[in-house]
């Protein structure tokens, strides 16, 4: 585990094997105390769609009590929300580089889009939840790309345009 507050690289890759990771994927999660004396804490989705922990004693209670706490986070899930996490700072790392170069260089105007992929929120229960959760597991990584060469001025007044990851250049 790394230190808290460090981002790493490793964070979407399954530390099993992917039929390993289909074997656990529905089942739900529940995380142990450090401790002895601890109470062990399970993951819910609330019925706002939000992200809860509730103690087990909270769930015995809500039980009794008949109260819906929301649903219990699965493996599955886990792993997915994983792997759109690391899209995500893929693509805000990306963006930043490009705001980075738009504020090394004042003198040439450029244009950033930055147009984040739709994910469509699947229903639960079916196969096609199922089918894109595992899908989600090996999120497409794309290749490292080398910044445009800049070539000596002589006289040319030259601008250069991103639109998505294609840079065009204009010069006159």
């Amino acid at each position: 585990m790394s230190p808290a507050g460090q981002v790493t690289e490793d964070v979407a890759k399954p530390a099993q094997p992917l039929s390993e990771i289909q074997n656990f994927a529905p089942y739900s999660i529940a995380l142990l105390p450090d401790k002895p004396d601890g109470e062990v804490v399970i993951p819910f989705f609330t019925t706002e769609d939000k992200l809860a922990f509730f103690t087990v004693s909270q769930v015995q209670q809500a039980s009794r009590d008949k109260k819906l706490l929301g649903r219990l986070v699965s493996y599955g899930e886990l792993i997915a929300l994983i792997g759109d996490l690391q899209i995500q700072v893929n693509q805000l790392k990306q963006e930043n580089e490009k705001l980075w170069a738009v504020v090394g260089k004042p003198s040439t105007p450029q244009t950033v889009v930055v147009q984040p992929a739709p994910m469509p929120a699947p229903s639960q229960g079916d196969a096609l939840t199922k089918y894109l959760l595992l899908r989600q597991l090996f999120p497409v990584s794309q290749p490292y790309q080398l910044p445009m060469p800049t070539r000596p001025n002589n006289g040319l007044n030259c601008t250069t345009t991103y639109v998505g990851s294609t840079a065009y250049t204009n010069c006159h």
